[in-house]
């Protein structure tokens, strides 16, 4: 007769047992789970294929790379534009591919992109590519990283854009001032001979004198009265004359400035400009305006300078007139401008949220860089989108958007919406208005918060 186990060894059956069902239990989960995602790989395979479609239809280059620029992906005008095929990019570092085979330059312009890329750092240069006919199509090349939470690099986004038009336009920019300068040497010319003319016409020396007089007079009026600061030097950039506002400008008497130069009246570095400049407009024999930073009696401030060659009748540069005109006020409104816009957008580009601000018809005008990287665009390649389009795949506002509301309401409006891709978004929305009060856009200010909600 078999022997009864003990109450320790019925103990220890039963979590045997109990051990067993867990494992079949987890078996069986992990099965279903399979068979779920199994389910659910066509539908994903058919929005990529959408995806690729959607992306082949884009008349710029648009593409994907690892840290170290080696080619994941890209859209197919760019290849076909290259008469390549994916075989001769897909897995190649990208600057050894065709596309940049007819140009040491240009190639060294993308390895340079791509070293900045890994290194954390954006890049936008103008360059071009090979085509398949083998001439090079100019374009605007963007290269841009992203990072994880930790700062490294991901992988590295490439866009760009096709410039022949604006090409084709600055060269007729260009001939079109070469013409320019051509007709105002013609006018020039033209105006020497007048000169000549009336320079034989006049052959009495007390004449010629008389009007040298006149001359001069009219010139120490005009210098004056002007409140800008006239100067007239020699060839060898020694000061001739001078007006009552240049010499307040730097608190000395004309007879103190006249016969110096201008290492006599400014700090060594200054005068070094002042005089390689002088030197370049009578060479050229061509004007030049420009603003500089002058050292005055009570500070440095900012000067509009435009320098004229004076010429004798044989058109030789006999020496120089400069115009000065202060624009210290306007400099300093204009760097007040720049820094606050600067610290605005520095602001807003480093917000962990997105931030974007799209018209009443949800078309997106300005997005930061979080808001891009969400969707693995550029922040370029954003504008001019739409909201529901890049979050939501959808050809029209979200049934139940909170921008809507907004328009609707005129209140700002909060919500939470799940995108198709799973994660979960916290929004806030506040109208903009104009003058008269009326909405003309919004501030989307949307978190993500996924990990928040599981």
């Amino acid at each position: 007769m078999a022997k009864k186990p003990t109450y320790e060894q019925l103990q220890q059956r039963v979590k045997e047992l109990e051990e067993e069902t867990a494992k079949r239990k987890r078996a069986d989960e992990e099965l279903q789970k399979s068979q779920i995602e199994s389910a659910k790989l066509p539908a994903i395979a058919k929005k990529r294929e959408e995806l690729q479609e959607w992306i082949d239809t884009f008349d710029t280059f648009v593409a994907k790379y690892d840290p170290n620029g080696i080619m994941l992906f890209c859209n197919e005008p760019p290849i076909k534009a290259g008469g390549l095929t994916q075989e001769d990019v897909f897995g190649k570092y990208f600057p050894d591919t065709t596309w940049w085979s007819h140009s040491e330059t240009e190639r060294a312009k993308i390895v340079e992109c791509f070293k900045k890329a890994k290194a954390g750092l954006s890049s936008r240069i103008e360059t071009n590519f090979r085509s398949a006919s083998g001439a090079p199509v100019p374009i605007i090349f963007n290269c841009q990283p992203v990072v994880d939470q930790e700062g490294n690099v991901k992988y590295i986004t490439a866009e760009g854009k096709i410039i022949t038009k604006e090409v084709q336009l600055r060269t007729k920019l260009q001939e079109a001032k070469e013409d320019l300068e051509t007709q105002v040497q013609k006018k020039t010319a033209e105006l020497k001979k007048i000169n000549k003319q009336l320079r034989q016409d006049i052959t009495e020396r007390k004449r010629a004198e008389e009007a040298l007089r006149k001359q001069q007079g009219l010139f120490k009026t005009i210098l004056a009265a002007t409140p800008d600061l006239l100067v007239l030097k020699d060839l060898d950039s020694v000061y001739q004359a001078t007006n009552p506002a240049f010499c307040k400008f730097i608190g000395k008497k004309e007879e103190e400035i006249i016969g110096k130069t201008d290492f006599d009246l400014f700090p060594h570095a200054e005068a070094e400009i002042y005089r390689r400049d002088d030197s370049r407009v009578m060479e050229t024999r061509k004007p030049q305006v420009q603003d500089e930073e002058v050292t005055g009696i009570e500070s440095k401030r900012w000067l509009q300078v435009a320098k004229t060659p004076v010429l004798d009748e044989t058109g030789e540069a006999v020496g120089i007139l400069c115009s000065v005109r202060d624009i210290s006020d306007r400099k300093r409104a204009e760097e007040a401008l720049r820094k606050s816009e600067e610290d605005k957008t520095n602001i807003l580009q480093t917000m962990s949220e997105l931030v974007l601000y799209v018209d009443t018809n949800m078309k997106i005008l300005w997005t930061n860089r979080a808001a891009a990287d969400s969707v693995g665009l550029t922040t370029d390649a954003l504008v001019g989108s739409y909201c529901y389009k890049e979050w939501f795949q959808r050809s029209d506002p979200c049934l139940h958007c909170p921008a809507k509301k907004i328009l609707e309401t005129g209140q700002p409006q909060e919500d939470e919406t799940y995108s198709p891709d799973g994660r979960v978004w916290h929004f806030r929305g506040y109208p903009v208005r104009d003058e008269n009060g009326d909405i003309v856009g919004i501030v989307e200010v949307v978190e993500e918060i996924t990990e928040r909600k599981r």
